[in-house]
């Protein structure tokens, strides 16, 4: 007889025969990850830069790889939470200076409530690698601007 579990229970059985356990929560203190922390992250999670690749493809890529790595964290708060989250929609804007650190993280829309907590504690405790040389030496301030939407409906 086959039986179907929740895909929840599916998620959590792979990601524990994968060893895929979040780090991002161990030793965070004041909403950032220590910097062992960061060194860790960069080691499991290298951000690579494919020759060929210029500057504005570059860019792109290291926010979308960024931006997924705060998806995942996300999903897992959102998960936590659901039962006390209303609807609603939120949008952040933060920086990651040149060593991966979140920095500057506003609120850009959206009213204060548990969805922003948990978005804005989803930006903090990402792991996120740090910013490439290749892409360091083109930006201005040595850091990359990012705008995050949180949708829950």
């Amino acid at each position: 007889m086959n039986s179907v579990l929740p895909l929840a229970l599916l998620i959590l059985i792979a990601c524990l025969q994968l060893g895929c356990a979040s780090k991002s929560t161990e030793s965070v203190r004041d909403g950032k990850p220590s910097s062992l922390q960061a060194k860790d992250a960069a080691k499991i999670h290298p951000f690579k830069v494919v020759d060929g690749q210029d500057d504005a493809d570059l860019l792109k890529h290291y926010i979308k790889v960024s931006t997924s790595r705060v998806g995942v964290r996300w999903q897992q708060l959102i998960y936590s939470h659901r039962d006390e989250l209303e609807f609603g929609k939120v949008r952040y804007r933060f920086y990651i200076d040149k060593n991966g650190s979140p920095d500057r993280i506003a609120l850009i829309s959206g009213k204060y409530s548990l969805l922003s907590k948990l978005t804005k504690r989803a930006i903090s405790e990402t792991l996120f690698p740090p910013i490439p040389d290749k892409l360091l030496s083109t930006l201005t301030e040595e850091r990359v601007k990012i705008e995050y939407e949180a949708i829950v409906y």
